[in-house]
């Protein structure tokens, strides 16, 4: 499962009381972005994907195309008496779809209010709000960069 924790200690507690020791303990880890961009006051991510197009010689092509997905709570720093509201933290879909504010093109959601949108129509978002402040040619720029270490 997904949770968040602020220390080592609260991370035991997590895992223990989920059973996660069982095989041994395996998990992954990561910081939490302090002062994340938001779209419209929500947290999100962003799935860019790479086509593995041949193994011998390695090639690889950054897909143009992909998504983003947006939690369902407006985000707010964490505090501890709101870290338990994944909803407004994690962008996880298994958590989100579930949640009365989850957001669905199909049932008359806008493009733009989706909770799950193309990426290229939340760069263009972004790229609204930032005032200028965000480039999408440089994020294409750091991410084919990302890939040629491929």
């Amino acid at each position: 499962g997904i949770f968040i924790v602020r220390t080592r200690a609260d991370l035991e507690v997590a895992m223990a009381a989920r059973g996660v020791y069982e095989a041994g303990p395996r998990y992954v880890c990561q910081l939490y972005v302090a002062h994340p961009l938001t779209c419209n006051g929500y947290k999100f991510d962003l799935r860019v994907y790479l086509v593995l197009s041949s193994l011998c010689p390695l090639e690889v092509r950054l897909a143009r195309e992909g998504l983003a997905r947006f939690c369902t709570v407006p985000y707010e720093a964490p505090t501890a008496t709101n870290i338990a509201i994944r909803t407004g933290h994690l962008t996880n879909y298994a958590l989100n779809s579930k949640q009365e504010g989850f957001a669905r093109e199909q049932a008359g959601a806008s493009a733009e209010t989706a909770s799950k949108r193309l990426l290229t129509k939340t760069l263009q978002q972004v790229t609204q709000a930032s005032g200028g402040k965000f480039s999408e040619a440089r994020l294409w720029e750091q991410l084919e960069e990302i890939a040629a270490l491929l």
